[in-house]
């Protein structure tokens, strides 16, 4: 199955359809809520020990003839109780269900009567005309399932296709431990370093010009999104490019609360723990299933020298301005990010110091 959002582009009375099957389906999930407690509070009716299809047959029984007099699809009925009797049964307990907030429900979903035309546009049940979609023909599965999404900035379609996503192919057999870092985003243990673009601290004024206006006006939630579609694209093609140019691939696993505790917003708007998810995904994810993203410990990785494994580095807060040192063991000079990716490296696969010392005469990384 493959997910992907749509930007819809519906006229005037398509858009005014959209919003009356909103306001219907916070109706009725409601009203099925209400039926629940009423009838297991009042007759002690065992619904838990019911199964979804029966109970689904007995709320349509008492709603049918409804969605005519509504003008309303009856697929949207269906799809709303059939919502909330999934959420009853997960639970088994009908008061940890929660009423419908006018404000906070914003989409709802049909699920069969849907599919996209011809004319690569979206045919909904109870809808004459069919909608304009943004990226139309880019998948060829069949659409299964359609939730309708109302944004500050329009309607938005999240289609689900019947259709498998190609995997991600490895073309080399590298292997790199990864060091996360404030000053330096990412850096790799052959020395490659990925600084992230600020996409934040370039819109920063502006933002806050915006919100000194109206913190919720639409110009601010509309640049924040472009922050964020801006950030995981960026994500997502960093953590493709590494899927394919490295076999296995070990993260330092550091603790982004703390650092984000001691860094500030400077360091949160990197989302080292977002890439770090999408990365694990698409290693995970790749043809031949190569293996997952392997996650070791940060400790001492920045003091412990990788050619000797002594404990010459710097340490403490006073030592993160220290970028370059020399050991005082062995005489190597290191780079302060790069020698705590190799040590990385070195813990990850499990051989010993020799491997720092290669990496560093050679300055590439050793396949294994």
């Amino acid at each position: 199955m493959i997910n992907i959002n749509h930007k819809l582009y519906p006229t005037y009375k398509q858009e005014q359809y959209l919003e009356s099957c909103l306001w219907s389906a916070i109706g009725i999930e409601n009203w099925v809520i209400q039926q629940i407690k009423n009838l297991f509070d009042e007759n002690g009716f065992p619904y838990k020990f019911m199964k979804p299809i029966q109970l689904r047959s007995i709320l349509s029984a008492k709603i049918k003839g409804n969605a005519k007099r509504a003008g309303i699809p009856s697929r949207l009925i269906n799809d709303c109780i059939g919502a909330i009797l999934t959420t009853f049964t997960r639970h088994k307990d009908i008061y940890k269900v929660h009423f419908k907030s006018v404000r906070k429900k914003v989409s709802f979903y049909f699920n069969g009567d849907i599919k996209i035309d011809c004319k690569d546009r979206l045919n909904l049940p109870g809808l004459k005309t069919s909608i304009r979609i943004s990226e139309p023909g880019k998948f060829i599965g069949k659409l299964k399932k359609v939730t309708l999404i109302k944004k500050f900035n329009g309607w938005y379609a999240s289609c689900c296709y019947d259709e498998v996503r190609k995997p991600i192919e490895c073309i080399d057999n590298r292997v790199a431990g990864i060091d996360p870092g404030s000053k330096t985003a990412l850096t790799l243990s052959d020395g490659t370093k990925y600084d992230f673009p600020k996409f934040y601290q370039v819109n920063e004024k502006r933002i806050a010009k915006g919100q000194r206006k109206s913190r919720n006006s639409k110009k601010v939630k509309a640049m924040y999104r472009k922050l964020l579609n801006q950030r995981k694209d960026h994500h997502h093609k960093l953590s493709t490019k590494l899927a394919q140019f490295y076999e296995q691939i070990i993260w330092s696993n550091d603790s982004f609360k703390g650092l984000i505790r001691l860094f500030g917003k400077s360091y949160s708007n990197l989302s080292l723990g977002a890439f770090r998810d999408l990365l694990s995904a698409k290693l995970a994810a790749r043809n031949g299933g190569l293996g997952e993203l392997l996650e070791v410990s940060n400790k001492y990785s920045t003091q412990t020298c990788s050619g000797c494994g002594s404990l010459s580095g710097p340490k403490g807060y006073s030592g993160l301005q220290v970028r370059n040192w020399t050991c005082s063991e062995c005489g190597a000079m290191h780079d302060r990010d790069v020698n705590a990716a190799i040590n990385t490296l070195i813990l990850g696969i499990g051989n010993t110091s020799d491997l720092g010392k290669f990496v560093n005469q050679e300055n590439e990384l050793v396949c294994v």
